[in-house]
C-alpha cells in the first residue's frame, strides 16, 4: 500500500491489516510521525493484527516480544510477513515481521491462547479526575496538548493525570499517569 492519505481513518482501521493473495503477507498503509518516521506502536498494532489474521477465534494474545530493527520509512510500502512457529489446540505461536524496501524494520514473536480463567495481576485503576478537568486544568496553564505520537491526526486524546514531564523534578518518583 505505501504512502496515501490516512488522515480519514479512525484508528481502529488503521490498525486493521490487508490481506494479500498469500495468506502469510498482510499489507497496509505507513503514517509519518514526524522525526520518528513510523512511531513504533504502528509497527506493534499493524503486527499484531497481522498475527490475529492468522489464528482462529477465540484465541486471544497472550504474550509478545518486540525487536524494533531500524526506523520506519513512511514514504515505503510496508507488508507484514507471519510465519507460523507452533499451532495447537490450545495455543499458537507466530513469528511477524515488517518488511519495507526488502528488509525488516520492526520484528515480533507472539503468543495466542485459550481463554482461562485464573488469577489476575492488574493493578486497580486509580481514581482521577474527569477528562474534562485535566483539560481544563491544561489550558488555564496556558499549555497546548503534549504531542506524543499516537495523538496525531486526532484519533487518540492524551492528558497529563499528574504532572507532566514538562514539568521535570528529579526528586518526584518516575512515574507517568496519562
Amino acid at each position: 500500500m505505501g504512502t496515501q492519505s490516512t488522515s480519514h481513518l479512525s484508528l481502529a482501521d488503521l490498525m486493521n491489516v490487508e490481506a494479500t493473495e498469500d495468506p502469510t503477507i498482510f499489507v497496509d498503509p505507513t503514517e509519518s510521525y514526524g522525526l520518528l518516521g513510523i512511531y513504533g506502536g504502528h509497527f506493534f498494532g499493524q503486527a499484531l493484527a497481522a498475527g490475529f489474521e492468522t489464528v482462529e477465534e477465540p484465541k486471544l494474545a497472550h504474550s509478545f516480544h518486540a525487536y524494533f530493527l531500524r526506523r520506519g520509512d513512511p514514504e515505503a510500502a510496508l507488508e507484514y510477513h507471519v510465519t507460523s512457529v507452533r499451532e495447537s489446540r490450545s495455543g499458537d505461536t507466530r513469528a511477524i515481521s515488517a518488511r519495507q524496501n526488502g528488509q525488516d524494520a520492526f520484528h515480533m514473536i507472539a503468543s495466542f491462547k485459550l481463554p482461562e480463567s485464573g488469577d489476575a495481576h492488574q493493578k486497580t485503576r486509580p481514581n482521577v479526575k474527569p477528562t474534562e478537568a485535566l483539560i481544563r486544568a491544561r489550558e488555564g496553564r496556558g499549555e497546548d496538548i503534549f504531542p506524543f505520537p499516537m495523538v496525531q491526526g486526532g484519533r487518540v486524546q492524551m492528558e497529563f493525570v499528574g504532572p507532566s514531564i514538562r514539568e521535570f523534578d528529579p526528586s518526584r518518583e518516575p512515574t507517568l499517569r496519562l
